[in-house]
């Protein structure tokens, strides 16, 4: 049996942004991402529990999820996400066709607000919004952690999206 290919970035032979005080900018490597639609007259299973494995679950709209994991197993997670939702939810894998890029630090809100029309600031924590950066198709996820947001971005509109970051900073 062949080995199974390794997922190449995009932006393996693309420069990244210069740092700057107060921002770190980073790929993040084999992130699973799945999203989770709701069936219509079923009800969600706890999801508060799957934080506990490894799992980040953000509301995207109503009945709209998408489950973060730095595990690096797709499998794995749809498994635990549908022993938790049961026949309640719909799951679709979206890893492989996106990549993430975590914006980290007191100017992350700023550089951000160069590129959606979105007021940022008032996204709550632990939430997801989809909208575009530049024309680009985007995630962005707010962690609990204040100034810290994934940017979950189509892997085609990759060297798009760091040029456009390298310049917003």
């Amino acid at each position: 049996m062949a080995d199974k290919p390794t997922p190449q970035s995009p932006l393996k032979r693309h420069s990244q942004p210069a740092p700057q005080p107060g921002l770190s900018v980073e790929e993040v490597p084999g992130m699973t991402q799945v999203q989770v639609i709701l069936r219509k007259h079923k009800g969600p299973g706890p999801l508060e529990g799957l934080a506990k494995d490894g799992v980040s679950i953000c509301t995207t709209g109503p009945g709209e999820f998408w489950a973060f994991s730095e595990q690096h197993d797709t499998h794995g997670t749809e498994k635990r996400l549908g022993k938790v939702l049961g026949e309640s939810a719909s799951l679709f894998d979206q890893s492989h066709g996106r990549l993430v890029l975590r914006i980290e630090g007191p100017g992350a809100l700023e550089v951000l607000a160069r590129g959606t029309p979105l007021d940022l600031a008032k996204m709550p924590a632990a939430s997801a919004t989809h909208t575009v950066i530049e024309h680009i198709p985007v995630l962005i996820a707010r962690h609990r952690t204040t100034g810290r947001y994934d940017i979950s971005v189509p892997r085609s509109y990759a060297v798009s999206f760091i040029a456009w970051l390298a310049e917003a900073i």
